[in-house]
């Protein structure tokens, strides 16, 4: 049998089969980039530290949060794992505020989130039945959590369920039970538990990269015991406080929503107003209605930048490593010390 290649065989096996042969590359080069994709490193939600900001005229201060946002990283005040910042402005895209954060929530993307305490235009109205005052039905923090509530952490301390308690619990872990007493750390049960849960990690196959790890990982332990009792001592002197939302009767199916889900990062309640300064990182706009007491002339002064009262909420994301969450405390810690730091150069 002659099956020697000719240069008239070879043309006539492409003007038969290119369209084969062009099949087979493409099905090939279709292949490579899956494999490529599936075993490529993604970066995970831990991974990741990003700020939200919600409707209602809420505002990132130009560059100054920015500034701040992306100093803390240079600072390292996150642990090793955050490695990549990032910020999802919903307020700056109230059009499709709602699908921006259905993707972005959905992708387990977000950690806190701003929102006002001011009326939401677009909840609609209520009437009261003994005043006859009309008034819009929720805030919009409230409207964030009627939408969003499955994401968002319960912050009520005494809450078994919730984020702060859990956080205690977490710590209890490596702290013998005590997490109040910062000598009782336990290094070992620290390196014990990294080892198993980096064990197939590829950031950490070599002897110097696990013990570079652990070093991290007992840094990381101890800076959110540091962290939670500085957060508890700004609880307790009245620079921030939680705040109690009790919601009856939502939507068709009547539910409720009642618990502590916001941080009150600049309460009216302070007599001194401590965080006043807070305006200069993240604020909101309102009108102010001012009413002489001599002729009862009302004076509205439009569009007034404020953060009294600004909500934060802590974000639930379902992919989250386990212990990873409480980078929050982290930064609100260093957001507030950087407020009352302005206080001192005022």
């Amino acid at each position: 049998m002659d099956a020697k290649i000719t240069k008239k065989r070879l043309s006539r096996m492409l003007s038969y089969d290119w369209i084969k042969i062009l099949l087979t590359i493409a099905a090939a080069v279709f292949v490579w980039v899956l494999i490529f994709t599936m075993t490529a490193t993604r970066i995970t939600p831990a991974q990741q530290f990003t700020a939200c900001n919600y409707l209602g005229n809420v505002t990132f201060m130009e560059t100054k949060f920015f500034d701040l946002y992306n100093k803390a990283y240079r600072d390292g005040i996150y642990s090793y794992e955050v490695i990549e910042t990032n910020y999802n402005d919903f307020a700056s895209n109230a059009e499709y505020a709602n699908t921006l954060m259905d993707a972005r929530f959905g992708t387990s993307e977000g950690d806190f989130m701003f929102a006002p305490i001011t009326p939401n235009p677009s909840s609609g109205k209520i009437k009261d039945e003994v005043t006859g005052e009309v008034s819009y039905k929720y805030t919009y923090a409230e409207s964030a959590l009627i939408g969003y509530w499955t994401y968002y952490y319960n912050l009520d301390p005494k809450s078994e369920n919730g984020y702060f308690h859990q956080m205690e619990e977490y710590l209890n872990v490596y702290y013998n039970g005590d997490w109040t007493k910062k000598e009782n750390v336990n290094k070992e049960k620290i390196e014990q538990d990294f080892r198993k849960r980096t064990k197939w990690d590829k950031r950490f196959k070599t002897d110097k990269q696990k013990k570079q790890g652990v070093k991290d990982d007992i840094a990381r332990i101890e800076s959110y015991r540091d962290a939670l009792e500085k957060f508890y001592g700004y609880v307790n002197e009245g620079i921030v406080e939680f705040t109690k939302v009790s919601l009856k009767n939502i939507g068709s199916q009547k539910y409720s929503i009642e618990g502590v889900y916001y941080l009150n990062l600049c309460p009216s309640s302070d007599p001194q107003n401590r965080m006043k300064h807070l305006s200069e990182y993240v604020a909101y706009t309102h009108d102010v209605t001012e009413v002489n007491p001599e002729t009862g002339e009302e004076t509205v002064t439009k569009n007034v930048l404020t953060a009294t009262d600004m909500q934060v909420c802590f974000l639930k994301m379902e992919d989250m490593t386990e212990g990873f969450q409480y980078e929050n405390v982290l930064f609100i810690n260093y957001l507030i010390e950087n407020c009352l730091a302005l206080n001192k150069t005022a």
